[in-house]
């Protein structure tokens, strides 16, 4: 049982990115064993992108990386600079990662992943025969899902029938304007706070909000606007990192290496998410 997340930043203005230290602190009771984090940044006209990760708590990676401390030294403060949280990036990925295969000293086995195109973050277990001619990293079972949607250049149709298990996936082409999600049994809920025009998919709502009681939690939705839901089991979005657009791709329900069922493309919009609110039905595992 691993944590993921991503925010989505579609505002004019940066976000705290103390949130986000939240939320990686919060998600690290789904892992403890590594964690990290991948951003896209947009800067006089180019796209930073960049990925950490580590085999420590999403807290403690985080606290290294937005407050090195007064001792870092001169290295340490380019590295922080390079990969540090501002809150101007458009697009994070997180991951905290619970060790099920591949030890976390092997950092291709942390999260998240990436092959020569694609980079991605998973919950779950899964199993699939290895690609001949795909090069693989790592030992992770997670890479199976990543060397497939690299080899049909992101066409999740084909790639998660090959997959059998469980999983919760976010998957980003470096050079696309959007964000592909696809979840079956596992857990993968979206947030939207539309005064910041914030779009959060995390494991688990309650990552994503402050709150003290059951009570607090709920009329958060109900007095601040703010709207969750969580996805469809064995549907397949693409979310536009350029406005608060989610498209429903259809159904991927792999019944065998090569049979799948395919359901019909839905569009909705993220400011809609209200037609599934978050009921308090707390979060699956």
């Amino acid at each position: 049982m691993c944590g993921i997340a991503f925010l989505i930043n579609y505002g004019t203005e940066p976000f705290d990115p103390g949130f986000l230290g939240r939320v990686f602190a919060n998600m690290d009771d789904r892992g403890g064993d590594a964690s990290g984090y991948y951003f896209e940044r947009p800067k006089k006209g180019k796209m930073i992108r960049r990925l950490i990760k580590a085999p420590v708590l999403g807290e403690d990676l985080y606290e290294d990386m937005v407050d090195p401390g007064p001792d870092i030294s001169k290295a340490a403060k380019a590295f922080n600079s390079k990969y540090s949280i501002v809150g101007d990036e458009r697009l994070v990925i997180l991951h905290t990662r619970k060790r099920t295969q591949g030890t976390e000293a092997n950092n291709h086995n942390n999260m998240p992943i990436f092959s020569r195109n694609w980079v991605m973050a998973h919950n779950g277990v899964v199993t699939a025969e290895r690609l001949k001619n795909f090069p693989y990293k790592g030992q992770v079972d997670s890479e199976e899902i990543l060397a497939r949607i690299e080899m049909y250049s992101g066409d999740l149709f084909r790639a998660i029938p090959e997959v059998s298990g469980s999983m919760a996936i976010i998957a980003k082409h470096f050079k696309s304007d959007d964000l592909l999600i696809y979840r079956n049994h596992n857990p993968l809920d979206l947030v939207y706070q539309p005064e910041k025009r914030i779009l959060v998919g995390v494991s688990c709502a309650e990552y994503a909000i402050e709150f003290d009681t059951r009570e607090d939690y709920n009329s958060i939705f109900k007095e601040t606007g703010v709207a969750s839901c969580q996805t469809s089991p064995y549907f397949a979005y693409r979310i536009s990192l350029k406005e608060p657009d989610i498209k429903c791709l259809g159904k991927i329900e792999a019944k065998s290496k090569a049979a799948c069922v395919v359901g019909s493309s839905v569009t909705e919009k993220a400011t809609e998410v209200y037609d599934r609110i978050y009921g308090g039905r707390g979060c699956e595992d």
